[in-house]
């Protein structure tokens, strides 16, 4: 055998390592990927059942969400006292003042310099 044969030979054993690493490598993060997605599966949530049909026939509007929402409790919307069931979760209150837009000169870095 002579040394460019030799090479060559050598050179598609390591063309040919490199497949199967590549394809092993695939293959793994396949099998982690679906494995993370067992784990972490989400749950489905049937919708719940309005009590007043009138309101519930409507498309509900941004704004008439946001009257609507409430703000989660420091402690995770959960009361802080356990034996409370009557708790009234805290309603959202629009801004005192509308956010007014500032101008701010562009800082550019770049490089070294």
């Amino acid at each position: 055998m002579t040394t460019a044969s030799a090479r060559n030979a050598g050179l598609r054993r390591l063309s040919v390592l490199t497949r199967w690493v590549a394809a092993s490598a695939v293959g793994v993060t396949a099998i982690f990927s679906v494995m993370a997605a067992r784990a972490t599966a989400g749950k489905a949530v049937a919708p719940t059942a309005t009590s007043n049909p009138s309101t519930s026939d409507k498309l509900q509007t941004p704004a008439d969400s946001a009257s609507t929402a409430t703000a989660p409790t420091p402690s995770g919307g959960l009361s802080q006292d356990l034996g409370q069931s009557n708790a009234q979760p805290a309603t959202l209150a629009p801004p005192v003042q509308a956010p007014v837009p500032s101008y701010q000169a562009p800082v550019v870095v770049s490089g070294s310099s």
